[in-house]
């Protein structure tokens, strides 16, 4: 028997979460939806009441659902995918929309959702990963990176910052600096994946999964 979800526990506050609140509050099932700690513009949402707090704290989030007793907890953002929170809800009896902590580094890390392609036979960019600054420089240097191009990509999470497509070789060098040297530059990480240019169009497919069927 389909559960009828007519309360939900919305996490997170851009813009992702602000169309999932606003679709979400269009079902005649749904009575109500508290984001936390949304802002000021999801709150003007039919349905929609914001409620502050910390999406790192995530014993707090447990706590929050377990005083909000909602149908579903919907997880917008990556970081707190990262760290778990869909894994400490489930755990606690609620139903979760978002992936657990193992199936979140697909989205989290670059590296494993490459290895996972190619152990898979998913087709992907030809790609290497290289674990030192100098490794990393020797390679770009190695490459025809006029001709040819090529893919920089911070491991982790970066916000959409961490990849540079380019044919300039010093442009490519100064990404390598950047996410794995330079102090100054938001985006850091200790590996660094470098692919391919593949030409074409880029298309983006999402599923939801039970888990079981």
């Amino acid at each position: 028997m389909t559960q009828i979800v007519k309360t939900i526990l919305l996490l997170g506050s851009g813009g992702r979460e602000h169309a999932l609140a606003w679709k979400m509050a269009q079902s005649e099932d749904v009575e109500s939806i508290v984001v936390l700690p949304g802002n000021d513009a999801i709150s003007q949402v039919s349905k929609v009441s914001c409620s502050s707090g910390d999406l790192a704290d995530i014993p707090f989030i447990v706590e929050k659902a377990k005083e909000l007793k909602p149908d579903l907890v919907v997880v917008g953002p990556e970081q707190p995918l990262e760290a778990g929170v869909a894994d400490a809800l489930e755990q606690a009896g609620f139903a979760v929309l978002g992936p657990e902590k193992n199936a979140a580094r697909l989205e989290n890390s670059k590296i494993f959702a490459k290895e996972f392609m190619l152990k898979f036979g998913i087709l992907t960019a030809d790609f290497k990963v290289y674990d030192t600054y100098d490794d990393a420089v020797t390679a770009i240097k190695s490459r025809d990176v006029e001709k040819e191009g090529v893919v920089i990509k911070a491991d982790g999470l970066a916000s959409g910052k961490g990849v540079v497509v380019t044919h300039d070789l010093d442009e490519a060098l100064k990404a390598v600096y950047d996410f794995m040297v330079n102090p100054e530059c938001i985006v850091k990480c200790d590996r660094l994946l470098v692919e391919d240019v593949v030409k074409g169009k880029e298309v983006s497919a999402f599923a939801i999964c039970d888990g079981e069927v």
